[in-house]
């Protein structure tokens, strides 16, 4: 028998999956969540191993998680989310692996954020978490990638094969004994003269019944390891979603579109996150949302009088075989196409091997032409070689020439200092002989000044000398006349 240990089965997709669960043949479930008294911390490692030993399962499917997303931009919430939604699927995960568990692991859309239209494949690596949320979401996915795969870069499949591991990402969740967007809707209508719901923000709407039925599913048939995607089939909008909702509800009720702006929180959201299921469509699809949405008004939820359920159920009925009519057609069409696909493929596999059948039946020619190709293919190798090799040599030219070059720069440079240093020592020493040869014209200049000066002196003492003479003449001449007449 095989045992299931679910984690977070007082959750919204837990509960479900725990009353599916106890409905199948050949398992056996065990519960223990921290709401339980002493149950399961999946954030203390010695308490994952502890009931991983109690239990001996051979599968573990982990529900839990933090999932209020405006509370996760708190700092506070957000370490616990980070706890919670991330290090504890790494904390499972090793544990898992150490005793060869089965471990399936739920992740949401919430980790995209790049906002493509067309919707996400489960091998999309561009992940862009908008909120804090997604962060912590997108690091319990890389906890688990991490056991998983050798390689975390490469997630496109997981090297683990014993045990084997899935992520199965899912969107917009609904189900019983949980406030949703749809008991919200429901809530407001007679609260509200009109509802007033985003036009902008588009994914897939989920049944917890029918997500339950394909983890049950991936139990039983055990699929590759690696990453799956799991929703309602179909895309729609929150406002078309509404719509829907009073449609398959049979209420009257105005629902008018807005967008995101419109209504400013906290919380970045995605406009698109639409998972695509590739990968188990085809042998396990997954029902239209608007079928999941009407088996869930249906069997859920107490609106109206008895009278009101009858017609309900009728007109659900209806839309239901309409719905089932047109996703059967729509799978056919799949089915066709991939048989198509198929029938090429097998005929590309014919034409290959009839043309190596044709190769090794080629005659010597052939043989000689490849010979002589391969030859080419040398000889081009080898001018190749040379190439480089002259390439290499001009290289070392151009390098000895710019050394050359450069060692006789260096060379003018210092003739030319030589050269300033002998001008500058000509013009010194011209200097020194201008400032000599000046020196001896003053000394000249001086020595004749002095001549010039003597002489006049000379003249000046022989002029005093004659006239002295002059003097004295005629004071002698004076006395003999004084004398004459005395001695008359």
């Amino acid at each position: 028998m095989t045992k299931l240990f679910i984690i977070g089965s007082h959750g919204l997709l837990g509960r479900e999956l725990l009353k599916q669960a106890k409905k199948t043949g050949g398992l056996k479930v065990f519960v223990s969540d921290k709401l339980d008294e002493g149950g399961i911390d999946i954030t203390d490692e010695l308490s994952i191993k502890k009931y991983i030993k109690k239990f001996k399962p051979n599968w573990i499917i982990n529900c839990a998680g933090y999932t209020n997303v405006d509370a996760c931009e708190e700092p506070s919430n957000f370490k616990i989310a980070q706890a919670v939604n991330g290090l504890a699927v790494g904390y499972l995960a090793r544990a898992a692996k150490a005793k060869k568990i089965n471990f399936i692991h739920i992740s949401t859309d919430y980790v995209f954020g790049d906002n493509k239209s067309e919707g996400y494949t489960e091998d999309y690596e561009k992940f862009i978490p908008l909120n804090n949320y997604a962060k912590t979401k997108l690091l319990g996915e890389q906890e688990l990638i991490k056991v998983a795969c050798k390689t975390p870069n490469n997630i496109s499949n997981f090297t683990l094969q014993n045990p084997i591991f899935y992520i199965v990402r899912t969107s917009w969740l609904y189900g019983c004994g949980a406030s949703n967007f749809i008991t919200k809707i429901l809530e407001l209508v007679p609260k509200k003269p009109y509802l007033e719901v985003v036009l902008d923000e588009y994914s897939s709407p989920t049944y917890t019944k029918e997500l339950a039925k394909r983890l049950l599913y991936m139990i039983k048939e055990q699929p590759a390891p690696g990453i799956y995607h799991a929703s309602g089939l179909g895309m729609c909008s929150r406002y078309e979603f509404a719509r829907e909702i009073m449609h398959s509800a049979r209420i009257k009720k105005e629902v008018h579109k807005v967008k995101l702006a419109d209504y400013p929180r906290k919380t970045r959201i995605a406009n698109f996150s639409y998972l695509m299921d590739t990968k188990l469509y085809s042998r396990n699809p997954m029902k239209h949302w608007k079928m999941m949405l009407a088996d869930y008004i249906r069997n859920e939820l107490d609106l109206g009088t008895k009278d009101d359920k009858i017609n309900r159920v009728q007109s659900l009925e209806e839309r239901e075989r309409k719905l089932a009519e047109a996703n059967e057609a729509e799978i056919q069409a799949k089915k066709a196409i991939k048989a198509e696909i198929a029938i090429k493929i097998e005929k590309e596999k014919r034409l290959i091997e009839k043309a190596k059948l044709a190769k090794e039946k080629e005659p010597s020619t052939q043989k000689e032409l490849a010979n002589k190709e391969k030859l080419a293919e040398i000889m081009k190798i080898k001018k190749e070689k040379r190439q480089k090799k002259k390439e290499k040599l001009a290289e070392m030219m151009k390098i000895k020439k710019e050394k050359r070059q450069k060692k006789k720069e260096k060379l003018m440079e210092k003739k030319r200092l030589k050269k300033e240093k002998r001008q500058k020592k000509k013009k010194k020493l011209m200097e020194i002989k201008r400032l000599k040869k000046e020196k001896r014209q003053k000394k000249k200049e001086k020595l004749a000044k002095k001549k010039i000066l003597a002489k006049e002196k000379k003249l000046a003492k022989k002029k005093k000398l004659k006239k002295q003479k002059k003097l004295g003449k005629k004071k002698i001449e004076k006395m003999k006349k004084k004398l004459d007449k005395k001695g008359k």
